[in-house]
Order: structure tokens, then sequence, then C-alpha cells
């Protein structure tokens, strides 16, 4: 029912793979790319605690092959995973907030990497946490969401 939650937010404490050193042309490359994903994480995180769905889907690549999966629900395509998100959250006040942590972002190549953070999702009296991992890629200058792949399962007490 959760698909949704493991869809990161924004929080204060986070950690992700930037690294300083020579400032080698290739060291350069990643840093700016690892910051840029950082900042699109934050901001569909943003986008999803401010109640707006539509902001929120902005950074998944509008595609038939993009892949969401939590736990075993599987939606593959952006209209699929739109259609899901919108079903599940039709009242904005029901979508709570999100927030994440320990975020690592590895630069695979220039237009693609992972993204790897442990979330947490907050409504009323549900508190859930996981695990999430994306595969992101660099399309047309923009860092979109291509895989996402999260578990999790409420807190106890």
């Amino acid at each position: 029912m959760f698909a949704a939650l493991a869809l990161v937010a924004t929080s204060g404490a986070f950690t992700f793979g930037c690294t300083s050193g020579s400032g080698a042309p290739g060291e350069l490359l990643q840093n700016q790319s690892t910051i840029s994903i950082k900042a699109m994480i934050d901001a569909q995180g943003k986008a999803w605690n401010s109640g707006n769905l539509g902001a929120y889907m902005a950074y998944y690549w509008r595609s038939s092959k993009t892949k969401h999966i939590f736990n075993e629900q599987v939606s593959v395509g952006w209209e699929a995973i739109d259609g899901r998100l919108r079903a599940m959250f039709a009242n904005p006040a029901l979508m709570g907030k999100i927030s994440y942590r320990d975020l690592e972002i590895d630069v695979i190549t220039k237009d693609m990497a992972t993204a790897e953070a442990r979330w947490r999702y907050e409504h009323d009296n549900l508190a859930m946490d996981g695990y999430f991992t994306l595969i992101v890629r660099k399309i047309d200058g923009r860092w979109l969401i291509v895989h996402d792949h999260a578990s999790g399962a409420p807190v106890e007490g």
C-alpha cells in the first residue's frame, strides 16, 4: 500500500559520496554530478512533503521503461507509477511526510549513478522505515530516476 513512501525527502542528516582530492577532471565531474543528484532528491522530497504529487513525479523519467518496486509491488512505466500514486494519495493530506538519512551516491558514468539511503514515512499514528536504491540517469541535461527499488515496514511501538 505504501509504494511511494520509499521515495525520498529531505532531512538534516545525510552523507553522500563526494570526495576531495586532486581536482582532476573526472573527480570534478563526479563531485558535480553527486551534488546535482542530491539536489534532485532533495527537491523531490520537498515536493512530496508539500503534497505536490505532480512535482514529485517530475523527477521520474517519463518513459514506459521506468520501474518502481516497493516490497512486492511492481509498477512499470511512468504512467503506471503516477496512476498508482494518484489512486493511493488522491488527497494530498494523506501523503504524510518522508525523510531520508545515510544517503550514498555512486556516480558510475557521466550519465548514470546509484543512490541509496534509509527512509522514514510518518502520517498520523503510522510510521514506516526502510531502505531505497535508485538508478538515475542524466537525460536531456537532467538527472532522473529510471529505477526505484525500496522496502519498508511499519515501525513497532
